[in-house]
């Protein structure tokens, strides 16, 4: 591993949501679980990017994680603190460290507060609280960095969500994580609603808050492109599980896990002929939901390289190459070292 402290651990998180009664399930209420059992882990500075299909249980884990939603089991561990047995006092204190930055600009910011609002949001809720006393001068001076260090102007403070564009409001947003000096921030997908030209901007921006501020990030994406662009580590998801994780470079180079190699090999490549002589990995079927039997490996029923104890046997992450685990029986008991 890298040898840095790690910012945040998470060991065996497991989020379920209840699905109701049925008159077959004889009236026991049932679960349908979005995140089963999942392990990661943040050293400061660095990213890892989280991706996966849409519905595999990114955005749950990372809502999980900000304790926005209880998680069902497993430990979450900021800065050495555990944050699943705090009180509400004491995680109101915790969260300062770890701020979010949602999908979708528009919905997440209030459209009745103007953007000077939005961004003090935060600073006045601590300020009222004790935790960060602060005089309202002192809170209009930190919205003017915030909005400079963002590239915003100032003079549009009093501008609301409607009068800017989706990459202006995404900065706003970002502005108003940053406000309470967080150490981690949590990106859901935080550029998936923007123009590709947009993306850059943004993806951009936040490599050079990370360069000056020596911030950690969790970040979310089904955008291989975006992951290679802003991550340190990968973990790929699959079904509410961690199927593949890995040094950026060597999960792009060496891809293990037969997902994996499906997701790469449906990324075109802008050179027609190299496109038309690689070979793409092609999977069957449609995606299954998360309330299927939990019975061996989540891919099983897609995988092109699926062996019989696949349908019956869960397959565990480990490591078969420096940094790079997988949790496939292609290479069970096996230390590929190429």
């Amino acid at each position: 591993m890298s040898g840095k402290e790690n910012l945040l651990e998470v060991a065996d998180l497991v989020v379920s949501f209840p699905l109701g009664t049925t008159a077959f399930s004889g009236g026991a209420r049932r679960f349908v679980t979005a995140v089963d059992g999942v392990s990661l882990a943040i050293p400061k500075g660095d990213t890892l990017g989280l991706v996966g299909e849409s519905g595999c249980g990114k955005s749950s884990t990372a809502r999980a994680i900000a304790q926005l939603i209880t998680p069902s089991s497993g430990s979450v561990r900021l800065k050495g603190q555990e944050l699943t047995t705090m009180g509400k006092v004491e995680l109101v204190v915790a969260r300062k460290d770890m701020q979010l930055v949602f999908q979708d600009p528009h919905s997440s910011l209030n459209p009745r507060m103007n953007c000077g609002g939005i961004i003090a949001e935060p600073l006045r809720i601590y300020s009222r609280k004790g935790i960060i006393p602060l005089s309202r001068k002192e809170i209009d001076e930190r919205v003017g960095q915030l909005m400079d260090r963002v590239g915003l102007a100032r003079a549009f403070r009093g501008r609301y969500p409607h009068e800017f564009s989706g990459g202006q409001r995404q900065r706003i947003g970002i502005a108003r994580a940053l406000a309470l000096n967080p150490e981690l921030i949590l990106c859901d997908e935080p550029v998936s609603a923007l123009d590709v030209s947009i993306q850059a901007q943004i993806l951009n921006l936040f490599r050079d808050l990370q360069d000056e501020l020596g911030l950690s990030y969790l970040f979310i994406a089904h955008d291989l492109a975006v992951i290679e662009y802003i991550s340190t580590r990968v973990a790929v998801m699959y079904l509410g599980r961690i199927v593949e994780t890995s040094p950026s470079a060597d999960l792009y180079l060496h891809p293990l896990h037969p997902y994996t190699q499906a997701l790469l090999s449906a990324v075109p490549i802008p050179d027609p002929a190299i496109e038309r002589a690689r070979q793409h990995v092609r999977v069957e079927g449609d995606v299954p939901t998360h309330a299927r039997s939990n019975q061996g490996c989540p891919f099983h029923d897609r995988c092109p390289k699926r062996m019989d104890r696949c349908r019956t046997d869960h397959p565990q992450l480990e490591e078969t190459r420096p940094e790079h685990s997988v949790a496939c029986f292609l290479y069970a008991n096996k230390n590929s070292s190429g």
